[in-house]
């Protein structure tokens, strides 16, 4: 698979996990590969939407749903992954894209319990803020932005990245 990645051909690194995991669902690693599929599916959504499409190879018609899918079972099949926090990360993005606010919060709410301190938990602080947002619950919103900024502020990334627009 990081060879595929290396020579940017995301189709094969796809279709490598993809037979991994058919044929080994239950390996030590499959939850790593369940992590890593998703993600190659949904930066090829990402890819397609921000018009990118021709610098990452997309062959699947809408790679959003089978990001969405990898995730849910990264999470249903291995419950106690310590990847399971990104991939709750990750579930609501795909959620959040999909327009499903309930289920992102549901999603960004887990993974902010489930992750590191790191720019990862706080850009899931933030996610959980803005699905909470969308949803009209300003008070849970403002707790949320807020964390951002009272857990996160000596952490470099969080500053440049996120804390402007928490405040």
């Amino acid at each position: 698979t990081d060879l595929y990645l290396a020579q940017k051909k995301t189709a094969e690194a796809a279709a490598t996990l993809d037979k991994f995991l058919g044929q080994h669902p239950n390996a030590p690693s499959a939850d790593l590969a369940l992590l890593t599929l998703g993600e190659l599916r949904l930066r090829q959504h990402l890819a397609v939407i921000s018009g990118h499409g021709t610098n990452i190879e997309v062959t699947v018609t809408n790679p959003l749903p089978l990001a969405h899918a990898a995730f849910e079972r990264l999470t249903t099949n291995f419950p106690s992954s310590p990847l399971i926090g990104k991939g709750q990360l990750n579930l609501g993005w795909c959620l959040w894209l999909e327009r499903k606010m309930p289920a992102a919060e549901t999603a960004f709410r887990a993974a902010t319990e489930r992750l590191p301190a790191s720019l990862d938990q706080a850009t899931a602080f933030f996610k959980l803020g803005d699905s909470q947002f969308q949803q009209q619950n300003f008070t849970g919103a403002l707790g949320n932005y807020k964390a951002i900024l009272e857990k996160f502020q000596n952490l470099p990334e969080v500053k440049t990245n996120l804390l402007e627009s928490g405040l």
